[in-house]
């Protein structure tokens, strides 16, 4: 099928950009980056053809869609490293509200969505402050938001558990949204954390085009 051999492009294009990860102001990393983005998106219009026409596909295209202007707002933050990183930033909330319309429309939300976002964001945010060496550069009340609705999606992925649709897709749209909200806490370390590791840089690309290529092939069995 068209989405898997777009998911194997993907996974190709990805490797070169860990490679290329080194120069992190390279225009060709750059390039590189906006192509692997593009695929993710490319597989959800695909999966898109080959399914049937429903809310969650839309809401699941307007999330990826969302990810990759983030993707080349944060690309491009030397421009202008406030704004940019704001926009992105906003982009990427888009992309988390817009997955959880997606879950919503599947399973409506329940006290226990509710209550679990309240206490892993809690345990997230009170872990932030515990350790030693972040600076959030007056940034802090905009993570904490971030960290609520990202704690959301995941937590509406994993409802989908409650109700029968594809194992597949079910599958696959809790492991996307899990390798997701896990590349958002490793890259508040590369942003946020002083002398983070080098590495972490790379994993957080690994997760997170992992995550979107998941959540993308959900659309195949919705």
């Amino acid at each position: 099928m068209k989405p898997y051999s777009y998911f194997f492009l993907m996974i190709i294009s990805l490797l070169i950009l860990v490679h290329l990860n080194e120069n992190s102001k390279s225009l060709i990393r750059f390039f590189t980056k906006l192509v692997t983005s593009l695929f993710f998106v490319i597989i959800a219009y695909s999966a898109y053809q080959e399914s049937v026409y429903n809310f969650y596909c839309l809401f699941i295209f307007l999330g990826l869609s969302f990810a990759l202007i983030g993707d080349i707002f944060l690309g491009i933050k030397y421009l202008n490293i406030k704004i940019m990183f704001i926009l992105g930033i906003a982009c990427f909330m888009l992309t988390h509200i817009f997955y959880s319309l997606a879950f919503i429309y599947l399973v409506p939300i329940s006290i226990n969505d509710i209550v679990c976002t309240i206490a892993l964001s809690f345990i997230i945010i009170f872990t932030y402050i515990s350790i030693d060496g972040f600076n959030f550069r007056n940034s802090f009340f905009i993570v904490c938001i971030y960290i609520v609705i990202i704690c959301f999606m995941l937590f509406k992925a994993i409802s989908l558990i409650r109700i029968e649709i594809s194992a597949t897709a079910t599958f696959f749209t809790i492991l996307g949204a899990f390798l997701f909200t896990l590349s958002d806490i490793v890259l508040s370390f590369v942003y946020f954390y002083n002398n983070s590791p080098k590495f972490l840089s790379n994993l957080n690309l690994v997760l997170y085009y992992l995550g979107q290529g998941f959540i993308a092939l959900s659309i195949l069995y919705i």
